[in-house]
């Protein structure tokens, strides 16, 4: 019937009639769509389409387009990457009074197979107190519970700037199925469940005075693989998470804050329902936690209590993580551990001078299932001096404290333990001259520090280095010069590494700072007890062209050469870039 459609309207304020535009194929349709444009030309007067118009002009479009290309050559050892990777994004932000809704994704030449695919898409709309989330997104209700976990699904979030209720929500795939399989008896590809999961997180409250529910619940799909459904080794889980946090402003520079959430967790869905001792409510839950002899009750909290005023601030905070405790909704999580802390900062003399201060407690094996427990002592102190605009100081001192206690016989007899203590210190300082000679700007500076290790009382390790470097930028000429110097040795009982050398790095603008130039080298030099272990050169340059607002190209390419007693090697990566903006409104 047709091939293709044009249309495009000129209509000016003051007047009733459209100038159209059509190409097409077929002289009924031709002579049908003419009529009805037409008319439609006529319906709207000039004041239609002045609110058009400013409908248009209210709405705001930005975003960007970028595509990568890098090249990979090594010659002397195996390649440790692919010769050749890919890589395109795009992000989109379309805005209107009270409303954004923003777009991103990402592909590149990575497969599809991962549990986390690399290739991404999502996109957050937001309307006043509204946002919602769609595609590949993560979301945060708490520490212990959901914390930046990615999805695939939607997610939306309700923050009023005034009101005492808001409110998150999400359901989505927090792991893509991924069936592995047999080769020559070994397995090919990471087996995993597809991972499903949903969450609230409801705050009644103001900003400073609050109370928040949380509750999140995921389940993988046990029909989602077949190859490893039996699997020993490939157990589907299944997760229940609520709790409460708050925040609570209790004086004018006095806060509190707190959470406590309880993860109930089954290891193997698979095995037959069984009751879980000591939590009777647990196991009245019907579909929303079905607990077998795999599942466990176990609970994570934390409180800080804080103070803060021009001058000074403190934080003394306690967090204590139940052995067992995981969640779903986290990438990881450490567990089994308790640990108090403190922290101090003071200004004085005007603010010339800062100090802080901070440590803390820490222990393992809570349930004392293991035999071994470990308790660590953390130090640190720190000062800033600021005497005027040329001069500024920093010096830092951190004291780690590590006893171990393990049991090698213990009866009701006779107890043999093992202790093992390791001491970490560590020490620096650095000083910055700046330098303003007219337009031209820079600064000089040189720092140093010291680490020391001690098991047992013994000193195990030592580290010593030094920086010596300034950077210098001509205004007028657009030219930045960057060189420093670096030294450092590392001591143990059977080793002695030294390494020293120089850095320096150029950049220079042209064309009206379209294009900008960049160039960096360095020299490194090894020494094994005062004998040769290798030389490390590295040398890069780079260039960026914007044709325009829009428009913009870079290069960038980087060759090493590594050479010791034992190999030589080269490698060289380039990369090559397009990256394209625009914004409307």
């Amino acid at each position: 019937m047709f091939g293709y459609v044009s249309f495009l309207p000129f209509c000016r304020k003051k007047m009733k009639r459209c100038l159209l535009v059509l190409i097409l194929q077929g002289p009924n349709m031709k002579f049908l769509l003419a009529f009805i444009l037409s008319t439609s030309c006529l319906i709207f007067n000039a004041q239609d389409v002045k609110v058009l118009q400013s409908v248009y002009d209210n709405i705001g479009v930005s975003g960007s387009f970028g595509a990568v290309g890098t090249f990979y050559n090594v010659n002397g050892i195996e390649a440790r990457r692919d010769p050749f990777f890919w890589q395109t994004n795009a992000s989109l932000n379309i805005s209107a009074k009270g409303v954004s809704i923003p777009f991103s994704a990402t592909f590149s030449q990575q497969q599809r197979s991962f549990t986390q695919p690399f290739n991404q898409f999502g996109l957050s709309p937001a309307f006043k107190s509204f946002k919602t989330h769609l595609g590949f997104r993560s979301m945060r209700f708490s520490e212990f519970s959901l914390n930046g976990n990615q999805f695939l699904g939607v997610g939306v979030e309700y923050a009023p700037s005034k009101g005492l209720v808001s409110a998150k929500a999400l359901v989505g795939r927090f792991a893509k199925a991924v069936d592995g399989y047999y080769s020559d008896g070994l397995v090919i590809g990471t087996p995993s469940y597809e991972r499903w999961g949903y969450g609230a997180n409801v705050t009644i409250g103001t900003q400073a005075n609050n109370l928040g529910i949380v509750f999140f619940r995921a389940k993988d799909m046990e029909s989602s693989i077949t190859n490893f459904q039996n699997d020993a080794t490939i157990k589907p889980g299944q997760n229940l998470v609520f709790g409460f946090n708050t925040k609570q402003k209790i004086a004018k520079h006095w806060t509190f804050d707190a959470e406590i959430d309880w993860s109930a967790y089954t290891n193997d869905t698979r095995l037959e329902p069984a009751v879980l001792e000591g939590y009777s409510y647990i196991n009245n839950l019907g579909s929303l936690f079905e607990a077998n002899t795999s599942s466990s009750l176990n609970k994570a909290l934390r409180a800080n209590l804080n103070y803060k005023n021009k001058k000074f601030t403190t934080k003394l905070g306690y967090r204590r993580i139940d052995p067992g405790y995981k969640t779903m909704g986290s990438v990881y999580l450490n567990n089994d551990f308790e640990d108090v802390t403190a922290k101090f900062s003071f200004k004085f003399f005007q603010n010339k001078i800062g100090l802080s201060t901070s440590g803390g407690l820490q222990r393992n094996n809570l349930d004392d299932s293991k035999l071994a427990e470990m308790l660590r002592l953390i130090g640190s102190i720190s000062a800033s001096i600021v005497p005027n605009e040329k001069w500024n100081f920093a010096l830092n001192y951190a004291n780690y404290n590590t006893q171990t206690r393990m049991s090698l016989i213990s009866t009701s007899i006779a107890e043999d333990t093992l202790r093992y203590a390791q001491i970490t210190s560590n020490a620096s300082v650095r000083a910055t001259r700046n330098l303003v000679i007219g337009n031209n700007r820079g600064s000089i500076f040189g720092m140093a520090n010291v680490q020391e290790a001690k098991i047992n009382g013994q000193v195990n390790t030592e580290f010593y280095g030094a920086n010596l470097g300034g950077n210098y930028s001509f205004t007028q000429q657009k030219l930045i010069l960057a060189l420093s110097l670096s030294a450092n040795k590392n001591k143990t009982p059977t080793t002695e590494i030294t390494a020293f050398g120089p850095n320096l790095s150029v950049g220079k603008a042209f064309s009206k700072n379209k294009l900008k130039l960049t160039a960096a080298g360095s020299y490194l030099k090894s020494l094994s007890f005062n004998t040769n272990a290798g030389v490390i050169i590295n040398a890069k340059i780079g260039a960026k062209y914007a044709l325009n607002k829009a428009h913009s190209f870079f290069v960038n390419s980087s060759w090493a050469k590594r050479s010791d007693p034992t190999k030589n090697y080269t490698e060289m990566i380039t990369t090559i870039g397009y990256k394209y903006n625009f914004k409307k409104g």
